[in-house]
């Protein structure tokens, strides 16, 4: 097994250093591993890569594995680093890297115990977070509703078209076990240390999750004749565009600024409810009525709404201060559906 060891500043690898600060600590190890395939019954591990956070510095360590019986000192030497954590973090752990290490460990007779919240190995017990499942309650504002870490990456404009892909590593680590040639073993090794200080810089998304508390100051308007956009700044910072959608509305937030986009219909806007269950529309006219209201009706004289329907118009104030402030609490209101 060889073992390759990087160290570099914070600042020099973690796009948004100050906000990666918020979340991260110094104990915090970050783990990746890469394997010959996705069955750990059939296929095995080329290399983990521990990161350790410390004294504003990240040390990346490889463990990797120079041939087939070297996957027992990979895996021993990433217990080590794992029981000596402060904190485990990996990207999509639970579902692959912890449970194919998991697995193989079991066939050389060593045990990995890990659920949702702790990793127990060598009687030690480890807090453990897969940030994946952390950033699901913003999935879908996400692009494409991705949850990739290379599409995540991208967003945040950390791609790296020099790196191989998952199927190109393992061919060159067959490549690599043929012919002992270092550049075939070089490119697995980057990609595993982009992987891992790609999870590093998706820790900075955690900071979306507070998007349901933003407090949007508008600073610009303008209309035509069927739209209205509002433009303007917020007190959150979100690396990662979010949008919200709803019909007529359209909602983003990048960094420290939003647009809101929304249709108008004789200089009115749809002003949506946040709960649908509570909710139903008379079918005569239109008109959305509180459910409890609805108690004495005849049943078929209203029906129920969804999300996008859950919904009444609403005229703007002419006054622009007004206006301003009816759709900074609009907007606040959207955010929280």
């Amino acid at each position: 097994m060889e073992k390759i060891v990087k160290t570099f500043e914070i600042s020099e690898q973690i796009k948004y250093p100050e906000i990666f600060s918020l979340y991260s600590k110094d104990g915090d190890v970050y783990l990746t591993v890469e394997t010959t395939g996705l069955s750990p019954d059939r296929h095995r591990i080329i290399s983990s890569t521990i990161g350790k956070i410390s004294d504003g510095k990240v040390v990346s360590q490889t463990f990797f594995s120079e041939n087939d019986d070297d996957e027992l000192a990979v895996i021993e030497s990433t217990i080590s680093d794992i029981k000596n954590a402060e904190r485990l973090i990996t990207w999509n752990g639970e579902s692959f890297d912890l449970k194919f290490l998991s697995h193989r460990a079991e066939i050389y007779a060593r045990k990995i115990d890990f659920n949702s919240s702790f990793v127990k190995v060598s009687g030690k017990t480890v807090p453990f977070y897969d940030l994946s499942h952390l950033l699901r309650p913003i999935k879908r504002l996400l692009p494409d509703e991705s949850l990739s870490i290379y599409t995540l990456l991208g967003e945040m404009e950390l791609s790296d078209e020099t790196l191989p892909d998952g199927r190109t590593v393992v061919t060159l680590y067959k490549t690599w076990l043929g012919t002992d040639e270092k550049k075939y073993a070089e490119p697995i090794i980057d990609h595993s240390v982009y992987k891992l200080t790609g999870i590093m810089n998706l820790m900075v998304l955690l900071n979306c999750l507070q998007v349901n508390k933003v407090k949007p100051i508008i600073t610009e308007q303008s209309s035509d004749e069927t739209t209205l956009t509002v433009s303007g700044t917020s007190d959150l910072f979100t690396p990662i565009r979010l949008s919200f959608a709803l019909p007529g509305t359209r909602l983003y937030f990048l960094k420290k600024s939003f647009t809101c986009t929304f249709d108008t219909y004789d200089g009115r806007i749809r002003i949506y409810f946040p709960d649908p269950a509570s909710y139903v529309r008379l079918r005569e006219n239109g008109t959305l009525l509180p459910k409890e209201l609805s108690l004495s009706l005849p049943k078929d004289s209203y029906e129920k709404v969804t999300r996008d329907d859950c919904y009444t118009m609403a005229k703007l104030p002419e006054d622009e201060n007004k206006r301003k402030k009816q759709l900074e609490n609009y907007i606040r209101q959207v955010v929280r559906m």
